[in-house]
């Protein structure tokens, strides 16, 4: 079964991001999360991926609030988790957030979290992500 199928909103929605598949910025000093892909391909015609191809679907955020301007989520620089795995700053598109560096593409309006609909279907308002909810791979 594809995801297209499943998420009516497409990734230049301005109240929801998707998270990305392509190429992550790369953080020598952080090895083991290069090359973690997320569940999504950029809304650019690809094709999404089978839930089957994800090892972890009740772990996965495959939808959450997005910040305003912000279309995609494709690395997690760009997430709310690499601040908080204090990593430094979250990205605001390619580089670092000096203004809100807790943020990154993520929108945090509800009571300093946000709702995310994960790959299996349930919902969950999220305080603070981790690392391994932006990713496919289990155990993270």
């Amino acid at each position: 079964m594809s995801l297209s199928g499943l998420w009516p909103c497409t990734a230049r929605s301005v109240s929801r991001a998707l998270l990305g598949s392509g190429a992550f910025y790369l953080q020598g000093s952080h090895p083991t999360w290069l090359n973690a892909t997320g569940p999504f391909i950029p809304n650019w015609g690809n094709p999404s991926r089978r839930l089957s191809e994800i090892a972890d679907p009740a772990g996965t955020i495959g939808l959450c609030d997005g910040r305003t301007n912000v279309f995609e989520i494709w690395a997690l620089e760009q997430t709310d988790a690499w601040y908080n795995a204090e990593f430094g700053p979250a990205y605001l598109i390619g580089s670092p957030d000096t203004v809100y560096p807790a943020i990154g593409h993520i929108g945090k309006r509800h009571t300093g979290g946000f709702n995310a609909t994960f790959c299996d279907g349930h919902a969950s308002y999220v305080k603070k992500s981790t690392l391994g909810m932006w990713t496919m791979r289990a155990g993270d």
